[in-house]
């Protein structure tokens, strides 16, 4: 999270999937790569808008954290 907060998106994102691969599913890592995939745009894209498929992955990242964990308080607070 440190990362995303002081403006490394690139490298937090790495780190997020990183740590999916390292503990599938851990609803802090899927819940903090989707919030990157929402706020900040595709690495290497010109353009600062969010890309559709960035948007789509989110979702599911949310998704996946609300069915482990229902009243997770990082995705309930925008999904219901």
């Amino acid at each position: 999270m440190f990362l995303w907060h002081t403006g490394s998106q690139e490298r937090a994102r790495a780190c997020a999937a990183r740590a999916l691969e390292q503990a599938p599913g851990n609803a802090a890592s899927l819940s903090l790569l989707g919030w990157i995939l929402v706020h900040h745009p595709h690495p290497g894209t010109e353009s600062s808008s969010i890309e559709p498929e960035d948007l789509e992955q989110a979702a599911g990242l949310f998704e996946q954290v609300l069915l482990k964990q229902p009243r997770h308080t990082e995705v309930t607070c925008c999904c219901c």
